[in-house]
C-alpha cells in the first residue's frame, strides 16, 4: 500500500468516525441523522435558500426537500419568497424550531468548540484549508475521470 492510499484509508476512516458521532448524537435527541444534519445547518446559518442547504449539507436536493416538508409540517422553518427570485423559497427557523434546535444544537457547539479548542485555532485554519483544498483537487480529478470514462463509452 502506498503511502497515500493510507492516508486515504485513514482520512476515510476519521470522515467516518465523525459522521458516526453526529448520527449518534441525532438518534440520542430522537432524530434521524438526515433530519438532525439538514435542521443543524439551517440551524447554524438560517435564513438561506434549499439550494445553500444543499451544497452545505452534501446531501441530494430530493433528501433535502423531503426534510424541509418535515420541519415545515412541524412548523420548525417557514418559507418566504425571495423578493430578488420569485421562484426561490427562502427558510427560515421559526421560534418552535429555534426552541428545539437551541436544546439539541447548542450542547453539541460546546462540545465542537471543545475540541477545537483542544486542537488550537492555528492547527484547525490548517485543516480546514486543507480539506477544502483536498475537495477542490478530488473533484476535479472525478470530473475528469468521469468525462474520460463517457467518452471512452462512445467511441
Amino acid at each position: 500500500m502506498t503511502i497515500y492510499k493510507q492516508h486515504i484509508n485513514e482520512l476515510m476512516s476519521a470522515l467516518s468516525q465523525i459522521d458516526a458521532l453526529y448520527a449518534d448524537w441525532a438518534k440520542k435527541n430522537n432524530q434521524n441523522y438526515y433530519m438532525s444534519h439538514i435542521f443543524y445547518v439551517i440551524y447554524m446559518s438560517s435564513p438561506l435558500k434549499q439550494k445553500e442547504i444543499v451544497i452545505r449539507a452534501g446531501m441530494p436536493k430530493q433528501t433535502v426537500n423531503s426534510v424541509i416538508l418535515q420541519l415545515l409540517k412541524k412548523e420548525y422553518i417557514s418559507l418566504n419568497t425571495d423578493i430578488t427570485d420569485k421562484r426561490s423559497k427562502i427558510i427560515t427557523m421559526t421560534e418552535k424550531g429555534r426552541s428545539l434546535a437551541q436544546s439539541v444544537f447548542e450542547p453539541l457547539l460546546t462540545c465542537e468548540m471543545a475540541a477545537l479548542e483542544k486542537i488550537g485555532i492555528k492547527r484547525v485554519e490548517n485543516m480546514l484549508g486543507t480539506l477544502k483544498e483536498y475537495s477542490q483537487y478530488l473533484k476535479q480529478k472525478m470530473q475528469e475521470e468521469l468525462k474520460d470514462n463517457l467518452e471512452k463509452g462512445n467511441e
